[in-house]
Parts: C-alpha cells; structure tokens; sequence
C-alpha cells in the first residue's frame, strides 16, 4: 500500500512539471510565431496625427485646418463690424473702440490663433501658412499670427530681418526696451513691471511672442528640434531665454498705428 501512495504521489508531480513544461513551449511557440509572422496592422489616414497630449488621440488634421479657416474668417468678419463703428463715430467713440480692438487682437491671438499652432513642427526654412501641416521658422511664426490675426505687415521681408528690425518695426521706440549682458534677471524684473499685452522678444538668434496676464507669463515660440516645434511655455521654466545674451522687448498692441491701421480696414 506504500508502495502505491509513493508511486501515486510521484506520477502526479511528474505530471505536474509536464503541464508546466507543455505551457512554457506554447508561450515560447506563439512568441516565435508572432515573430516570423509579419502582421499587417491598419494604418491611420494620412491626414491623421496623433497629438503630444494624449498619444491614443488623434487629431483630424482637414477639421483642423477648416476650423482654422473659419477662425480667420470670424476675424475679418468681427475686424470689418468695428471698422465701420470706427470710421463713424465720433472722437470719444473711436478712442473705446480703438480699446475694444486692443482688447479683441490679444484675445484673438492668444485664445484663438495660437492654439491652432502648437506642436507645428519647426525648420529653419519653415515658411508655412497652415497650422500642424508643414514647418514654420521663428520668424515666419511670429509674422504669420499676426497676419492672420488681420495686422498688414510685410511678413516675407520681416520674416528673414533680425528680430531687432521686426520689433522696430512693429512697436513704438517708446516701448522697446533692450537688456544686454545676459541679464535674465533684469529681463524678468521688466516684464514684471509692464502692463498685461503681447510682446515681442529679440533674442541672439531668435524671435518669439510673450504673454503677460494677470501676473502670468509665457513665451511662445517655434523652436528646435523640429519635433519640438511651436511650444508655449512658461517664461521661468525657458531654457531659450535664460542662456541669450541680449534681449530686445518691444510692446506690439501698445503701438497706436498697429490698432488705428488694423480699424482701417476694408
């Protein structure tokens, strides 16, 4: 009867280790198939891209882009209503409405335009127009938002100048402030001390938009590499601002003519 048990006991264990080696060299069976065997997975259209927020999304590029058409269209369309307003009312009037466009340009780029913008990749021949298609320079970013938000400019002349040239020619000598010597702190201290709006900001070799509001800061530019892009990012946290050596800081919707020139139009 011992004999029986031990022999029982032994055939069950023996048993026991044949089903662990049986189900190891299926595993290793299937991994070696799935190997060899090349599966075709289905491919997203080619107008598809996956977004950096949420790599399991994806973005509609054609919806993308039509959005952004009608925005732009919203914007002539909102820029013709208080060009009209402007051209007939009287002096006290213009001066609320040259406000209400001040007001209307920041929101519009800084909600509206921008956001189309972000993740667009970057090149430094990057020339363009349309939002997550293509590669945009430094230049050609800052020129094509504000062409777009309805502000005449020539943007290809201004797009290849210095940043120095764009923000002359862009803001008022009054509000153009240059900061040498790789003075971050003293740039922020500036910053710091000016009203809410858009700047623009020459750098060594780089030009890009800064919003202020409410306290809060943020710099908005189309940098490399190119998977980086168009990026918007807190001013503190810029690797790009801290290490230039000069900075030239020019308020854009604190220039009069820009606002005059943009109720003007027809």
């Amino acid at each position: 009867m011992r004999d029986y048990l031990i022999t029982k006991t032994t055939l069950f264990i023996n048993m026991k280790y044949y089903f662990y080696y049986l189900t190891a060299a299926i595993i290793l069976f299937l991994v070696l198939v799935s190997l060899l065997i090349k599966v075709p997975f289905p491919q997203s259209p080619s107008y598809l891209v996956y977004t950096m927020e949420d790599p399991f999304q994806v973005l509609d590029l054609k919806k993308h882009l039509r959005q952004y058409e009608q925005l732009k269209i919203d914007i002539q369309t909102r820029q013709f209503q208080l060009s009209r307003y402007y051209k007939i009312g009287n002096e006290a009037n213009r001066s609320k409405i040259r406000e209400e466009a001040r007001q209307y340009l920041f929101r519009s780029i800084i909600d509206d335009i921008i956001p189309y913008w972000l993740q667009t990749e970057w090149d430094f021949n990057g020339t363009t127009e349309t939002p997550r298609k293509g590669q945009i320079a430094c230049g050609y970013f800052v020129t094509t938002v504000l062409k777009h938000a309805g502000i005449e400019l020539d943007k290809y002349y201004l797009s290849r100048a210095s940043s120095a040239t764009l923000i002359k020619h862009l803001c008022q000598p009054q509000h153009i402030t240059t900061i040498r010597e790789n003075d971050y702190t003293k740039f922020l201290a500036h910053l710091q001390t000016q009203p809410d709006g858009i700047y623009i900001v020459g750098l060594d070799t780089h030009v890009g938009l800064i919003e202020k509001s409410d306290k809060n800061l943020f710099f908005i530019h189309s940098r490399k590499p190119r998977s980086a892009g168009v990026i918007k990012e807190k001013v503190l946290d810029s690797k790009t601002l801290k290490k230039s050596k000069i900075y030239v800081v020019g308020n854009l919707l604190d220039n009069e003519s820009i606002i005059k020139n943009w109720l003007k139009h027809t």
